[in-house]
């Protein structure tokens, strides 16, 4: 065990700016699973690997791909005042709650670290959301390289909250509703080989001011307006890599014997076996047996004996059963039976089939309806029997009617082995022929 906790200890904890963030290492279970029949009692050598995983995770330089708001201003447009203009006007200990706040995608600490940096970060208003986006832009440069919480910055404000602080922070025009979700355009896996467009690698200075519209005649300004739209970017951005890999295993080897089980012709049961690589120990689960078990092991946890306590009752399986359905001289016949039936009353002689049946009828004709016949419940003391339907109609069937079983429930009784009910998958139907 000594040597387990060394690797583990070996492998520790490191942080590294641009390489491995950190690694961990865990020991998974071993597991091995007894798939048996009644005939199979013993099984020796049986081995049990506990694995030893290496997890890491690495700050790498990919291209991404997104969509983000972008917009076109006429010349002398001056917005965000909305929110602005308050947040300047706040003393220094409290900017970085307001900026926490305000701003989604921002944590309280990152606001902290924007407000009180000397290197001047939103000291004006930026005048236009191009301005407010190149300004994060430069924030996320600058700290990514000191404080990895900045390495996403942009993609938490711009590119995953972007159209809501685009509103937020007073940007929008009254009519505006929303633009498209803003999402990566390809997943955070798929590198990009080339840039070719660099108008889409927007984050210096904005394009230069188109020229001043003429004088309108009317003799009411023309007010500073704006078109924006989604646009492709691409960007080379921070991200944190997780990968795991299997380093090693720990091999323990068992044997286990299984007495006084009781499993029926054509059933099996199954046992799990696990072990965490550091206990002397393994962990027997028998829950899904189909029969309880009582558990002996040696001293060194290498040997184990399995004893049986008594069957669990289990649920029975439709497929043990044959259901028919038959018009036949004149008579409608369901005949059931129980391919268990011979073998149980062997070991329970008071066992006995239980079967209800539900029967619908169809008249004939475009618009004949289907209408509940009847139900019933018999029970048959050899596991088989018939059960004239006819009986269970209130009129006769006339020809061309469909009777159907639309219901049959199976049911052992007076049996320590099963318990619970058996439904039939689907109807059984006949139409009554003509004469």
């Amino acid at each position: 065990m000594k040597l387990i906790q060394l690797i583990i200890q070996a492998l520790g904890f490191s942080v590294a700016l641009g390489a491995v963030f950190s690694t961990q290492a865990e020991i998974r279970p071993g597991n091995f699973t007894i798939n048996r029949s009644s005939s199979e009692t013993q099984f020796r050598d049986i081995e049990l690997k506990a694995e030893i995983w290496e997890s890491s995770q690495e700050w790498v330089r990919k291209t991404f791909n997104w969509t983000e708001i972008y917009c076109d201003y006429d010349p002398g447009y001056n917005g965000g005042q909305i929110w602005f203009d308050d947040y300047l006007n706040l003393p220094k200990n409290m900017k970085s709650s307001a900026l926490h706040r305000s701003i989604s995608g921002i944590s309280r600490e990152q606001a902290e670290a924007v407000v009180y940096s000397s290197r001047g970060f939103l000291t004006n208003r930026p005048a236009t959301w191009n301005d407010f986006r190149d300004e994060v832009w430069r924030i996320q440069e600058s700290f990514s390289g000191e404080d990895i919480s900045f390495r996403t910055f942009y993609w938490d404000v711009i590119v995953e909250n972007g159209s809501q602080n685009f509103k937020k922070m007073g940007y929008a025009h009254p009519g505006y509703s929303s633009f498209s979700q803003l999402s990566p355009s390809s997943g955070p896996e798929n590198a990009l080989a080339s840039l070719d467009d660099k108008d889409y690698n927007d984050h210096g200075p904005n394009p230069a001011p188109a020229p001043a519209p003429a004088p309108a005649p009317s003799p009411e300004p023309v007010k500073p307006s704006y078109n924006c739209s989604t646009r492709t970017r691409f960007e080379t951005l921070w991200k944190l890599e997780s990968q795991s890999k299997m380093t090693g295993t720990i091999p323990k080897r068992v044997d286990v014997t299984i007495e006084n089980s009781v499993l029926l012709r054509g059933e099996r049961e199954s046992i799990h076996l696990s072990w965490n690589g550091q206990s002397q120990q393994i962990n027997v689960d028998t829950r899904y047996a189909i029969n309880s078990y009582s558990l002996t092991v040696d001293s060194k946890g290498n040997t184990y004996l399995l004893k049986g306590e008594g069957r669990k009752a289990i649920t029975p399986s439709t497929g043990d059963f044959k259901a028919t359905f038959n018009y036949n001289g004149g008579k409608l016949t369901l005949d059931v039976s129980d391919s268990r039936a011979e073998e149980l009353t062997k070991l329970d002689p008071s066992y006995q089939l239980s079967v209800s049946v539900t029967v619908t009828k169809t008249a004939s004709g475009c618009f004949g309806s289907t209408k509940p016949a009847g139900s019933k419940v018999l029970v048959f003391p050899s596991g088989s029997g018939s059960l004239d339907i006819s009986t269970l109609l209130p009129e006769a069937a006339a020809a061309k009617d469909t009777i159907a079983i639309s219901a049959l429930t199976f049911e052992r009784q007076n049996t320590k082995y099963f318990s619970g009910s058996a439904n039939w998958p689907s109807a059984l139907e006949v139409q009554i022929p003509k004469n």
